[in-house]
């Protein structure tokens, strides 16, 4: 099993970073490493750099994360799967306009199985060549999946046939099944 955080590189410096819908009093519940090393900034105000390594980890013994505000276009390559997002259901829109991303690992929703949702998750990424794994549980929504990536997207999966059929029935998803 994969670590349960946020790990990613920074596509460009950014102050006053968040998580989305977290009330200012959680906030305490993050560590922040910046290249391997603790920070005390807090969440709400840390600031970190181009290329720099980030980690977000939960100390609270809390095992679901809050949805990062990815569309502010900060990382440039997701160095882990997403972290378990309770029970949220979609993922829509996610990381759509996130211009600067160029990776995600392929595993990247691993931690996250009864997600039905995808639809415009990585809509306007134009620098990402996307190549994932999509094993879902029941019926999934890909319209514009990967609508503007670089090129095709690849999604591999344990039933290939059963996802084309969501991708034949989705709107401009931009994928190959393998």
């Amino acid at each position: 099993m994969t670590d349960n955080l946020y790990r990613f590189r920074a596509s460009k410096t950014l102050t006053n970073f968040r998580l989305l819908n977290l009330p200012k009093h959680q906030l305490q519940a993050f560590k922040i490493t910046i290249n391997g090393k603790p920070t005390e900034q807090a969440l709400d105000s840390v600031t970190f750099k181009t290329n720099d390594i980030i980690e977000v980890r939960r100390v609270d013994h809390v095992r679901d994360y809050p949805v990062l505000e990815f569309r502010r276009d900060f990382i440039k390559d997701l160095l882990a799967p997403l972290p378990r997002l309770g029970n949220i259901r979609s993922l829509s829109g996610l990381f759509r306009g996130c211009k600067r991303l160029h990776s995600v690992p392929r595993d990247i929703f691993v931690n996250n199985p009864h997600v039905t949702d995808f639809s415009d998750i990585f809509k306007g990424c134009s620098a990402l060549a996307l190549d994932v794994d999509l094993n879902p549980n029941g019926s999934i929504k890909l319209d514009g999946f990967a609508s503007g990536c670089k090129q095709q997207a690849v999604i591999h999966s344990r039933s290939p046939s059963r996802v084309q059929g969501y991708v034949d029935r989705a709107r401009d998803a931009n994928v190959a099944i393998r």
